[in-house]
């Protein structure tokens, strides 16, 4: 069930020319068939390590044939932009538990920098709210996409 609202979601999306098919197509539709009863159960732990394999050779293959300076410079790199968000994180999240008294787990996980998928898979092993965390990283998805073409647009209006 869960291949077949990702593809479904990913086909439905991009007919519609949604921006992010492969991936918002197949969120809203596994949203609606949650929502709905349809699917309500968390997906099995050999397909988030398959997740995780395929997501980590996708990466790995985009490092083909860079030079291990070049490697320590994007490492250095995201350290450091790891080590500033996370401290801004850390604020907004000890803001967001005083006023709101949400699990602090659930919302350090949400503002965390990193991609959703991992994020979810995280949340499903370490028993944080899924729903919780993975809407706060689709909402970040949809502004980027939404900004990013605003912007691009208006640069190329200039």
């Amino acid at each position: 069930m869960f291949f077949v609202v990702g593809i479904v979601g990913w086909f439905a999306a991009a007919k519609l020319r949604i921006p992010g098919a492969s991936l918002i197509g197949s969120l809203i539709l596994s949203a609606v068939f949650s929502l709905t009863g349809l699917i309500n159960s968390r997906p099995p732990i050999e397909m988030l390590w398959a997740a995780q394999f395929f997501i980590g050779i996708g990466v790995g293959v985009r490092y083909a044939g860079i030079t291990a300076y070049e490697v320590c410079n994007y490492v250095l790199a995201g350290a450091a932009y790891s080590l500033l968000t996370g401290i801004v994180n850390i604020g907004v999240i000890w803001i967001i538990i005083q006023i709101l008294g949400f699990d602090p787990l659930s919302i350090f996980l949400s503002f965390l920098p990193g991609e959703q998928a991992e994020m979810a898979m995280i949340a499903i092993i370490s028993g944080a709210d899924v729903a919780y965390v993975v809407a706060h990283h689709v909402l970040r998805i949809l502004l980027v996409i939404i900004f990013a073409q605003f912007f691009a647009g208006w640069r190329r209006r200039r």
